[in-house]
């Protein structure tokens, strides 16, 4: 059997004989029974669902706990983190120490 790429046959998926099948259309994204449409006012939001909030409260909290860490620290923090730097022996060891202190 010789196989010819460019001859066009009925079967071959292109050339006059091609049906178009429809595509599959991209199914919408999943959403958590309890999410709550937010409009969108072009600032970012977080909206908790009723599960993550029922959680709160099981732990005591009435909100999530706010950072201390201004935008710029935190991002200092994640560079050295993802960096390694916190996985030096010496700097584990200095860590304990501080956490010692606050216990």
């Amino acid at each position: 059997m010789t196989v010819d790429p460019t001859k066009s046959t009925p079967n071959s998926g292109i050339g006059p004989g091609r049906v178009d099948r429809p595509t599959r259309s991209t199914p919408e994204p999943r959403r958590a029974p309890d999410a709550v449409d937010v409009p969108s006012s072009g600032a970012d939001a977080v909206e908790l669902s009723e599960a993550a909030r029922a959680l709160l409260k099981q732990i005591g909290l009435d909100a999530p706990p706010i950072s201390d860490l201004s935008p710029e620290r935190m991002r200092e923090v994640l560079d050295r983190l993802n960096a390694g730097h916190y996985d030096k022996p010496e700097v584990i060891a200095e860590v304990v120490r501080r956490l010692k202190q606050d216990l």
